[in-house]
């Protein structure tokens, strides 16, 4: 999985900061939200040495397969209900 990926996939990039006195992002992450659901990657210092994942927003499903991921986000934007 990479940024590209994501991005491609609606992912949208999200500066987090360490400390709330810095005007510099210490690391960034990537969220996708579908109607409740909230799709979060891990941050960029832990995908430095793990990789890129995507999990369920304080769940315990992870995502490290692309086409996985796909095949939920198809699901979920086939089944949103009409607004």
């Amino acid at each position: 999985m990479n940024i590209q990926l994501l991005e491609e996939l609606g992912f949208i990039k999200e500066d987090g900061f360490d400390t709330s006195d810095n005007d510099t992002p210490d690391f960034y992450y990537y969220v996708l939200d579908i109607g409740a659901v909230c799709l979060i990657t891990n941050d960029s210092d832990d995908a430095e040495e793990n990789g890129w994942y995507v999990e369920l927003f304080e769940g315990d499903i992870r995502f490290t397969d692309i086409e996985e991921l796909k095949n939920l986000i198809d699901i979920l934007n086939r089944n949103l209900k009409p607004t």
